[in-house]
């Protein structure tokens, strides 16, 4: 079943799907179509991404994560997540994601 699951939550989507990685409203510096892409590029990302996507109780990670890529259950523990400062939060969301893939490979 989680093998099933992996084939579909870790293949690349459309260009039309893809999660566009911000520092602000305007400011698109990245986009991102499968999750290990998303991890990578989120790894390279400068915190200010991080807090545009997460800010103010939003975490559109997650929500691409599960709207998109179909993961219910990684798009839970990333709304989850806590950290002491948004370069922690960013390492916590890349390490979630990473975990996720190896349980999906």
């Amino acid at each position: 079943m989680i093998k099933k699951l992996g084939s579909k939550v870790l293949k690349k989507v459309d260009n039309s799907k893809a999660f566009w990685i911000k520092t602000d409203h305007y400011n698109v510096i990245d986009r991102a179509r499968s999750l290990e892409d998303l991890s990578k590029k989120l790894k390279k990302a400068p915190t200010a991404a991080i807090v545009h996507h997460m800010r103010e109780g939003r975490n559109d990670f997650a929500n691409w994560i599960g709207a998109v890529l179909g993961d219910k259950v990684l798009a839970k523990e990333l709304k989850s997540l806590k950290a002491k400062n948004w370069d922690h939060m960013q390492h916590k969301v890349v390490e979630e994601i990473e975990k996720r893939i190896k349980e999906l490979k």
